[in-house]
């Protein structure tokens, strides 16, 4: 009897231990292709017509951080558009750092300047990254980013503030809350966006991208006082829009195309529809279908979890409810403009 006990316990902990292990490679390769899609090597993006004109944003200082990198940068654009935000004043409302991760930077941008709107943008391509950051000064805002940066010979995960990019001359300016202004070229600037610059990357780092506690190539575009949701109102008023109803986690959506390329990819661009939240509706614009007619569906939520679903068939004016008790019976209910349902959709979940 005490044998069989001893068998039983053992067997338990070596499946504990083998799923584990499938979850940690799984992690790795998911990583892997990530990060080998948002390097290609190509260039020539950045002959653009536009970025013939250089771009910047004035009046941007450089604040030494005392408390986090991710507060200085606060700071820093709290100074920028005339609040009076402090590192001191965030930790002594906190009593810690709460901006640790992307997403928390994010959301507290968001709770520090409600007249803005923030999004993050994670795992861009290159091409990607430069334009949104070039859109985002275009619109007269510095841009925030994760990447890498030095301190003292060591290279750590940084929060900046991208003030300035002149293609033609190659050069970019961050404000560093280490205390000091750099001008990098662009093959420096992506380099340090995507990480490639850490040489020996400590392994808590390599964990952390590998489920997803931070990111490569990752900006967070600032747009003007209309929030999200009013933006989205307003730019689908007049153009093909479905009503996407969130009803499983907050979460980034894109609904895209069915095209081969989207099928194979795992990097989406700008989210569809950043940031909606559990419970609310929101109009999403319904770009073309793809050649067959369809659309791919992909969502990433708040707490690191992936959604997808293929061939679905949308028109303007319909909506989809995303839904679901738990991950193994997530699905999307697609309805007419009357409300009468017209398809359901399993919806493949898993977390990252």
């Amino acid at each position: 009897m005490k044998n069989r006990s001893t068998r039983s316990i053992l067997y338990i902990l070596a499946s504990v231990i083998g799923v584990l292990l499938v979850t940690l490679i799984a992690a790795f390769i998911i990583l892997h292709i990530r990060s080998a899609n948002i390097r290609s090597g190509e260039t020539s993006f950045l002959s653009k017509d536009k970025y013939s004109v250089p771009v910047s944003v004035d009046g941007v200082e450089v604040i030494k951080q005392d408390v986090s990198c991710g507060y200085a940068v606060l700071e820093m654009f709290s100074a920028w558009s005339g609040h009076d935000l402090t590192e001191e004043s965030l930790y002594d409302a906190y009593g810690k750092v709460v901006t640790s991760t992307g997403w928390a930077f994010c959301e507290e941008m968001n709770n520090q300047f409600p007249e803005y709107t923030t999004v993050m943008h994670k795992y861009l391509t290159d091409a990607e990254l430069i334009d949104q950051v070039y859109d985002t000064l275009s619109r007269g805002f510095p841009v925030p980013v994760e990447w890498a940066a030095l301190y003292g010979d060591e290279w750590t995960l940084h929060y900046s503030l991208i003030t300035g990019m002149d293609i033609p001359n190659d050069r970019i300016t961050v404000a560093n809350p280490y205390g000091y202004w750099e001008e990098l070229t662009v093959a420096e600037f992506l380099d340090r966006t995507s990480f490639d610059a850490f040489k020996k990357m400590p392994l808590f780092l390599k964990f952390g991208f590998a489920f997803g506690v931070f990111e490569k190539n990752t900006v967070f575009s600032v747009d003007g006082s209309v929030h999200a949701k009013e933006r989205n109102k307003m730019e689908t008023k007049n153009d093909p829009a479905v009503t996407f109803i969130n009803n499983v986690h907050d979460a980034d959506v894109w609904i895209l195309p069915q095209t081969e390329a989207n099928l194979k990819t795992t990097v989406w661009g700008t989210a569809t529809l950043s940031k909606t939240i559990k419970g609310e509706s929101s109009q999403v614009p319904l770009c073309e279908p793809g050649d067959d007619g369809q659309y791919i569906f992909r969502m990433i939520d708040t707490d690191h979890f992936f959604y997808s679903a293929n061939s679905l068939i949308l028109e303007a004016g319909w909506s989809l409810e995303i839904k679901g008790d738990d991950l193994h019976s997530v699905t999307i209910e697609v309805s007419d403009e009357n409300g009468e349902l017209q398809n359901t959709y399993e919806v493949f979940a898993a977390r990252l």
